[in-house]
């Protein structure tokens, strides 16, 4: 049966845990610890519309001999790693220790690390989790090189044409930030608010 009483889950996650990042559904729930986000989905019976600009990128690649294939989770982490780390500022050595545990322990649902190259070159990787009816984005990033060809958006294009095909929703992380949310919507996809449940008391 469906718990009613969420602030009783709440004061139980307090008690129990220091640290919690942990997302339901959008339900009716207030309080110092609750975050109502927004992710976005491309739903199965939903088709794949891209915005005038999603189809001007993803023709930069169309008629070049790029290759999508399977990347190890080390190896993908790894790069992506290295690439967010220099290109932004502000991520701390603990996140990156904390998201690599969080893959690396992770069996079931399945994490699949994609990587887009052309010409031997890496120019994109995409991590995603194949969870059920869902298939879904979890972390990604580009090269400079994959950024002047849009590698990232041919490399999701793929994998959520690939998902309709296996017969899964598509789900982006969601960001309430526009520019990734801009990112997100630029292939059709809608806008779904959820809660999620936030604290670090571990310090």
């Amino acid at each position: 049966p469906k718990p009613k009483d969420f602030t009783a889950i709440i004061k139980f996650l307090l008690e129990r845990y220091d640290r919690c990042d942990f997302s339901i559904g959008n339900v009716m729930l207030a309080g110092e610890h609750v975050n109502k986000k927004v992710t976005q989905s491309i739903e199965l019976a939903q088709n794949v519309h891209l915005n005038s600009q999603a189809k001007r990128n993803v023709k930069k690649l169309a008629n070049q001999s790029y290759q999508i294939t399977d990347m190890g989770k080390k190896e993908a982490l790894d790069h992506i790693n290295s690439m967010l780390i220099f290109k932004v500022g502000g991520v701390r050595d603990i996140e990156v220790t904390r998201f690599n545990r969080l893959v690396h322990y992770f069996q079931n649902p399945v994490i699949v690390a994609k990587g887009l190259y052309w010409e031997n070159e890496l120019l994109a990787i995409g991590l995603f989790v194949q969870w059920r009816n869902k298939y879904l984005y979890i972390k990604g990033t580009t090269t400079e090189a994959g950024r002047s060809y849009a590698a990232m958006q041919t490399l999701m294009l793929n994998e959520i044409e690939w998902a309709k095909l296996e017969g899964l929703d598509f789900e982006f992380e969601g960001s309430n930030v526009p520019s990734v949310a801009q990112f997100n919507e630029s292939f059709g996809a809608k806008n779904i608010e959820y809660i999620n449940l936030n604290w670090d008391n571990s310090s």
